[in-house]
C-alpha cells in the first residue's frame, strides 16, 4: 500500500488486496489486514466529520463529466483548463479522457495552490496588524 498526504493507495498485488477480498467474500472484517482496519477507521472519520470521500481508480480514464464532478468544477471549466494544457487528456475517437493519475496530479497541485493562498492571506493579515 502506498500513502500520500490525502490519499491511500492498494495495489491488487498487495496482501492488504487479497485480504480485503476475502473479507468481502465473508463478510467478516475481523481479519482483515491492520493497513485496512487504519483505511476503513480513516474513512469513518472522514465521514463523521462531515467530510465527503473520493475513490479513484488509478486503472482506468475518466470522462470530462466524471472528473469534473471529483474536481468540483463545472464541465464547462474542466474543458477550458483542459484546452489550455492544465490538465492532459487523450481523445477516443471524438471523446476526450482523462487518465487517473493526472486528474489526481491535478487535484493535488490545486489542493498546494490553494493553501499557498492562505498561507499569503494569512501573513498580509499579520502585516498589516503592525
Amino acid at each position: 500500500m502506498k500513502k500520500g498526504k490525502s490519499r491511500m493507495q492498494i495495489t491488487p498485488e498487495d496482501q492488504d488486496s487479497r485480504l480485503a477480498k476475502k473479507a468481502i467474500e465473508s463478510g467478516n472484517f475481523d481479519h482483515a489486514s491492520e493497513t485496512l482496519k487504519r483505511l476503513f477507521k480513516q474513512i469513518a472519520e472522514e465521514v463523521a466529520a462531515g467530510h465527503s470521500i473520493d475513490v479513484i481508480r488509478n486503472d482506468r480514464y475518466y470522462t470530462p463529466q466524471e472528473a469534473a464532478k471529483l474536481l468540483k468544477f463545472s464541465k464547462s471549466h474542466l474543458f477550458k483548463l483542459m484546452d489550455e494544457g492544465a490538465i492532459p487528456f487523450v481523445r477516443v475517437g471524438t471523446h476526450r479522457k482523462i487518465e487517473a493519475e493526472d486528474l489526481l496530479r491535478y487535484k493535488e497541485t490545486l489542493q498546494k495552490e490553494r493553501r499557498s493562498g492562505f498561507a499569503e492571506m494569512a501573513r498580509l493579515g499579520q502585516d498589516t496588524d503592525e
